[in-house]
């Protein structure tokens, strides 16, 4: 039985049916009104055929043919019991699930939405032993019930597509392609046997309720090659070949990774990054460094900061997804799309709330802010500066899947950059520590309702604070106390009527009791222009002990390149990874 699916479209304010078929190896694609009437379509449908039928094997209409013979193709439409249609009915109608279309002797069952790929692609760059995550846009279906297929060329050759749409004009022709089955998942990581091969990807959708009738197809636009061999990431990932054993502990990650949208602007890239080589730092590159970098540490709470839309949505979900993770992620307002992202490992955690918030609406917007909100207010360059700021925080609560009892507040920031603007940070620190103070107080209210005084509240403070050991911020959260002496709240001088030349505000202090689970390494981050220590985990002394950290790598490691990003390494960050256990 052939099949022509019908979609209901809406295109320039007009509400159209949209039919797919194939006949004698074409494929038809037509959108026409809802409420023409369908024999006004099936006429249509008899011409496409027939001018379809009359062209010659260079595309262009046979010699002799005229057009007003282009009206000879038998087309008729019938209702599911047989009865012909009425052809003053609309298209709306008219096309329903179950009716048949007759074209001369062919017929064609009517089914509503069936699944679809609408366009798949996969990276223009491959490697052997990095994962390979496609594109795949499907309507109509879901990744978890549809199937997949990886293929690899058996005798290479360069493919001359990349990337296919749901309705090619053409089939592709492949008799002279012999194609090796090698895989049946979303993701595919080629071994050494795949170098200089052509990588295809099948994928037929499906829904719970349907499945496609065709596999769609999408070849690799080059070979795939050798990786950059073993990279620094592979020796820390040593340390952590397998998952953390037991309920106690767990382990933590928090990484910068250097969104993408930072590194599309050449002058850019080679003002920041000129040391790197420029194929290094495309997305197609880095995100499979980055996806096996961030697999291979097995974290059970993995927190990123300037996580991309693009990195987020196609590839690290996905990714994160297939291993049993579940991802959150809070992008920024403005121009730029990152954020910051949480991922938790299933089998330890539940996710009981989660709170995602840009800090200049938090200060305006929630009591717990109040006080501080007047204090900066007095200062109108201050108050200015820091509402300009896209700047976003997330607060997630996690309940321990073996220890019922234990809750994890899991926090996650990236902080403003400028040098000269530690009191900035300052105040976002205290925006946030407001924050988890009221969501903390919230969940411990709510438990101690429900279950008396049990359970247990730890808190996992995980960010890119751009902040260096000696600075305010780290102070507070090392010592809970920033002093209002503190040289961190001294203010710039940028016009020359500034009269303020630093923040007068009280004495801060949290309660949070946090120690400094990785301690202060010889840097985080690692550019020609700047190393130093500017990211952190923190965690509630209470209820944790730091029992292991894993080692970052040398300084020799990050200038093989010169400096970071690299061939290598992904970021110009590091990732800071320790294990957690509870007291």
């Amino acid at each position: 039985m052939n099949y022509l699916s019908v979609y209901a479209e809406k295109t320039n304010n007009s509400q159209n049916v949209k039919l797919l078929f194939s006949l004698n190896d074409r494929k038809f694609n037509m959108s026409r009104v809802a409420t023409e009437p369908v024999g006004k379509t099936l006429k249509r449908i008899g011409i496409s055929v027939e001018k379809a039928n009359t062209k010659g094997q260079d595309g262009t209409k046979m010699r002799g043919k005229k057009q007003e013979v282009l009206n000879n193709i038998p087309v008729a439409l019938f209702w599911a019991n047989g009865e012909a249609m009425d052809n003053e009915l609309t298209n709306e109608d008219a096309w329903k699930e179950g009716n048949v279309l007759n074209i001369c002797e062919s017929k064609f069952l009517v089914e509503e939405n069936t699944p679809i790929v609408h366009s798949a692609r996969v990276p223009s760059v491959i490697m052997a032993g990095f994962p390979v995550v496609p594109t795949v846009k499907l309507e109509y279906a879901d990744k978890e019930n549809s199937q997949f297929k990886w293929f690899k060329q058996a005798h290479p050759s360069k493919p001359t597509v990349g990337e296919a749409t749901s309705m090619p004009s053409e089939v592709e022709n492949e008799s002279e392609t012999s194609w090796i089955e090698i895989g049946q998942e979303f993701i595919y990581i080629p071994n050494v046997s795949d170098i200089g091969c052509v990588l295809k990807m099948s994928c037929k959708a499906a829904s719970i309720e349907k499945v496609a009738h065709e596999w769609f197809d999408v070849t690799a636009v080059s070979d795939v090659a050798a990786g950059p061999g073993v990279t620094p990431f592979d020796t820390r990932h040593l340390y952590t070949a397998k998952p953390t054993s037991g309920s106690s502990v767990f382990r933590v990650i928090s990484y910068n990774i250097l969104a993408d949208c930072y590194l599309e602007d050449d002058t850019t890239c080679q003002m920041w990054f000129g040391y790197c080589p420029k194929y290094a730092l495309g997305i197609d590159y880095r995100q499979q460094l980055l996806l096996k970098e961030i697999v291979g540490y097995h974290g059970d709470i993995v927190c990123l900061q300037e996580c991309g839309r693009r990195l987020f949505d196609h590839y690290l979900s996905p990714m994160m997804a297939s291993r049993g993770y579940t991802g959150v992620v809070k992008y920024k307002t403005g121009v730029m799309p990152e954020g910051e992202a949480i991922f938790f490992n299933n089998s330890n955690f539940t996710l009981i709330s989660q709170h995602n918030f840009e800090l200049k609406d938090s200060l305006t917007n929630d009591i717990c802010n109040n006080e501080l909100l007047k204090k900066v207010r007095a200062v109108p360059e201050v108050y200015e500066k820091l509402m300009s700021r896209t700047t976003v925080a997330q607060i997630i609560v996690l309940r321990c899947a073996e220890r019922p009892e234990d809750y994890i507040c899991v926090v996650n920031t990236h902080l403003y950059f400028r040098p000269n603007a530690s009191f900035i940070r300052n105040l976002q620190t205290m925006i946030v520590l407001n924050m988890l103070k009221k969501s903390i107080d919230s969940l411990d209210f709510e438990l101690r309702e429900k279950h008396g005084n049990s359970h247990q509240i730890g808190v996992v403070f995980c960010g890119d604070f751009n902040s260096l050991p000696g600075s305010g911020v780290v102070q507070l959260l090392s010592d809970g106390m920033l002093a209002s002496c503190h040289p961190d709240w001294n203010l710039p001088v940028e016009k020359p009527e500034q009269t303020t030349t630093c923040l007068q505000m009280p004495s801060y202090s949290q309660e949070f009791g946090f120690q400094n689970c990785c301690g202060f390494p010889e840097f985080t981050a690692y550019t020609e222009g700047f190393s130093g220590v500017i990211d952190y985990i923190f965690a509630s002394k209470k209820y944790f002990e730091a029992e292991s950290v894993i080692p970052v790598p040398s300084k020799e490691e990050v200038q093989l390149y010169t400096a970071i990003p690299s061939p290598v390494m992904p970021s110009d960050h590091i990732a800071l990874i320790c294990e957690l256990k509870w007291k």
